[in-house]
């Protein structure tokens, strides 16, 4: 069978460059595939999607950052497809990809999908009514992917997220949540969560170590609302330290479902999901056990617990 590859990519991630570099990915690709390629701007994906059928031999491909990738999740998902996907970092936050050791260069690319041994089931969770690929966030800035403006993050990449969460610092407020998993129930206030399956989020690595991509289980790491010095503390063991398990107003725990809700009604609470605004909570996380093959760079830091 011919191979194939579906490209999905956003010409508005990261520099917005990644539109003049088409000729040299179809340089690079169309010696071994047909190719079908498409600007995700502005259109339906999952309508775009519709007449593909999954076969391993027809590779779905997204150029952009975590929310390009969270897009094309979800309108593989809806669509029952499960081809093969490999991530293109272009965005502005690669953290999936980084977390895949994928490269940039095209020839590096190319040589990784011709080897089955480096595709491998990732894990995928389902949250209310769609699905996310890499984290669920919810208070302390969360809201800073989606109100800082494209032209900041293309202009200064990372540093407009955290210059924008510098102005975030004097509007700490509580969340009040219950927490409930199969194995326990939390009631807490808390400023920050986080439910990560790679165990990077906004440009930060290793937050939670142990994190594997295909166990059927992903981390819950939230910080108690507490006085501001306790509170930083606690967020710079988390993100800078990397040390989240010697602190008593952090909450860690791994879990393969969790039910989430404000146990204050008066009070609307948003997540991000993979960087884009999510849905409001109440909500109900499921993991997807290895539901989607991913193209890896089996390098460094091991992604399978098999």
């Amino acid at each position: 069978m011919e191979k194939r590859i579906f490209l999905a990519y956003n010409s508005r991630s990261g520099d917005a460059g990644f539109k003049d570099r088409l000729h040299r990915f179809v340089e690079v690709f169309q010696q071994n595939f047909l190719l079908e390629i498409n600007d995700i701007v502005g259109i339906n994906l999952e309508n775009r999607l519709k007449h593909l059928k999954s076969d391993n031999d027809t590779f779905i491909a997204a150029a952009g950052g975590d929310g390009t990738l969270n897009s094309l999740v979800n309108a593989m998902m809806l669509n029952g497809l499960n081809n093969p996907v490999m991530l293109i970092p272009v965005g502005t936050s690669n953290d999936f990809a980084t977390r895949l050791n994928m490269p940039e260069n095209f020839l590096a690319l190319n040589n990784l999908i011709h080897e089955r041994e480096n595709i491998n089931l990732i894990d995928i969770g389902k949250i209310n009514d769609g699905y996310f690929i890499n984290v669920c966030a919810c208070g302390f800035l969360t809201s800073v992917p989606y109100e800082t403006p494209e032209d900041l993050k293309n202009l200064v990449g990372k540093a407009a997220y955290y210059l924008k969460g510098v102005q975030k610092l004097t509007e700490l407020k509580p969340i009040p949540l219950e927490v409930k998993t199969p194995d326990q129930s939390i009631k807490e206030e808390f400023c920050l969560f986080l439910i990560l399956n790679s165990g990077r989020a906004g440009g930060f690595s290793d937050i939670t170590p142990d994190s594997l991509l295909d166990d059927g289980q992903f981390e819950f790491l939230g910080i108690k609302y507490t006085g501001v010095y306790e509170m930083f503390t606690a967020l710079v063991e988390v993100f800078v330290n990397k040390n989240w398990n010697s602190d008593e107003n952090i909450v860690y725990f791994r879990a393969e479902e969790m039910k989430i809700q404000s146990y204050n009604t008066e009070k609307t609470f948003m997540t991000d999901i993979d960087g884009e605004k999510g849905p409001e909570l109440p909500l109900n996380i499921e993991v997807q056990k290895q539901a989607l093959p991913f193209v890896f760079d089996p390098k460094n830091k091991p992604i399978q617990g098999r």
